[in-house]
């Protein structure tokens, strides 16, 4: 089978690749040697960016400056992790963060770009505004910015369309300031409820605000997993919950559906476009919504997801 409309809209540039993070938690070398190979391969046009930590660029530049065959001929597009939990050492470390950023873009191979910043959002007032205003001031805007939810959903969210009515847009600093939700880890306690993902999806649908997702998305579907032993969330389940959402679903009810089913069944990536059950988004609106929005998730396994997705019969062997 060739992939479809629907396929290539709900998965082009979905998955980030973070292969220095657990559970794969590779080193450097490896790991971009992993993301060299999945740009070269079949499945390159599902890969997005490569994430590191804003502490291992200067590495990152070094290696790739100096061994041509693995920086190859494209360009390096790259999402740094960087901040910190509370909001005086995130602001504190934003100026060293700014160098190293510029540095590695200077000492890397050509056509290196930092697209994406991720950083913790802090549980204080105006915490997003703040570090919008210093990541400005250092110079990072033109860069997407994604700030992850914290425990207080609203307050997160609120404060984060704040930011983004201040510092987004295409007169702002910012061309995307958005949110990002964490959806597992490497302990049963890091998965959160399928009502905190629905409420952090509703949300973001509701202020307009572009939403990725990170961590505990290898698999398609909602499943049980045995290490750890928790029900571990789907990239169909929580992106098409997005999908749903942006497309003016705002019934809790469907929404908490969608992100519960454990029936792979129950979704469709076809010609018309994606679909869980009876709800259906046209392929047109699924790109729309992928390019502006509805952002994919970070992933230190690209083969696990690709292959998922192959074994449902989503995509070409």
């Amino acid at each position: 089978m060739s992939s479809n409309d629907g396929a290539r809209s709900f998965l082009a540039g979905l998955v980030d690749y973070a292969g220095l993070f657990p559970p794969a938690a590779l080193p450097l070398g490896p790991a971009l040697a992993e993301y060299a190979r999945h740009r070269a391969g079949p499945g390159a046009w599902m890969l997005g960016r490569f994430v590191v930590p804003a502490s291992r660029l200067e590495a990152l530049a070094g290696t790739l400056a100096t061994d041509p065959f693995l920086a190859g001929r494209r360009s390096w597009r790259l999402a740094v992790l960087s901040g910190a939990p509370e909001l005086p050492a995130a602001l504190a470390a934003i100026a060293a963060q700014a160098d190293a950023i510029v540095a590695c873009e200077q000492g890397g191979p050509g056509g290196l770009t930092v697209e994406a910043l991720e950083l913790p959002l802090p549980a204080k007032a105006g915490a997003a505004g703040a570090l919008a205003e210093a990541l400005a001031d250092e110079g990072l805007g033109g860069r997407d910015l994604c700030l992850e939810v914290g425990a207080d959903v609203e307050a997160a969210l609120d404060g984060i369309a704040a930011a983004a009515a201040d510092w987004s847009g295409p007169s702002g600093a910012f061309p995307q300031l958005g949110a990002k939700l964490r959806c597992g880890g490497v302990t049963a306690d890091a998965f959160p409820a399928p009502s905190r993902v629905v409420a952090v999806i509703g949300g973001c649908a509701l202020r307009g605000l572009p939403l990725k997702f990170t961590a505990g998305l290898h698999h398609p579907v909602r499943h049980l997993s045995a290490e750890p032993a928790v029900m571990m969330h789907g990239f169909l389940n929580v992106v098409g919950a997005a999908l749903l959402a942006n497309a003016g679903i705002d019934d809790p009810a469907v929404l908490l559906g969608c992100v519960e089913e454990t029936d792979p069944a129950a979704f469709r990536l076809d010609r018309g476009g994606f679909a869980w059950r009876d709800h259906v988004v046209a392929a047109a609106a699924v790109a729309r919504a992928r390019a502006g929005l509805v952002g994919g998730f970070g992933s230190c396994s690209f083969d696990e997801p690709r292959q998922d997705l192959v074994d449902l019969g989503l995509l070409p062997s």
